[in-house]
């Protein structure tokens, strides 16, 4: 079992060790020294809990917001749409094309790479690590899929 905090704990003993001849006081040092890495890490990861809160807060306002475009405003754009091909209106223009399931497709592609690129960047500023965030991107863009199979 070899951590950073145990290899940085027998170096400083041994160096200390070397330098006085009191073992005590060098256990003592070295107890103190890992009770603080420890301390301060836990501390930075609190700290940082709350950005990464915000970044989910974020991205369920995002897929939100997409949700509401995509079951009300897109599906009356396409009723528009069918209502102006019926009446044989020959300049339909936006209206005249528009396919309701390559928009929401492009939202469901837009929402997963939000959910991706949300995910990594709370694993960098939560654990320092951006691959350390694919497990945040994993549920962000599970629900976002679940999202779009499911209620769009």
């Amino acid at each position: 079992l070899r951590t950073h905090v145990i290899a940085r704990s027998i170096t400083l003993i041994a160096k200390a060790n070397e330098s006085s001849g009191d073992v005590g006081e060098v256990l003592l040092v070295a107890a103190r020294d890992a009770a603080s890495e420890q301390s301060m890490r836990r501390e930075r990861s609190m700290n940082m809990m709350i950005y990464i809160v915000i970044i989910y807060i974020a991205f369920f306002v995002f897929v939100g917001v997409i949700y509401v475009i995509s079951t009300t405003f897109l599906a009356e754009m396409a009723n528009a749409g069918a209502k102006m091909a019926e009446s044989g209106t020959q300049s339909g223009g936006f209206l005249g094309n528009f396919d309701l399931d390559a928009y929401t497709r492009l939202f469901m592609h837009a929402s997963l790479l939000q959910g991706l690129s949300s995910g990594l960047m709370a694993g960098a500023m939560g654990e320092g690590n951006a691959l350390s965030g694919l497990k945040h991107s994993i549920v962000m863009i599970t629900i976002g899929y679940l999202i779009f199979t499911l209620f769009v």
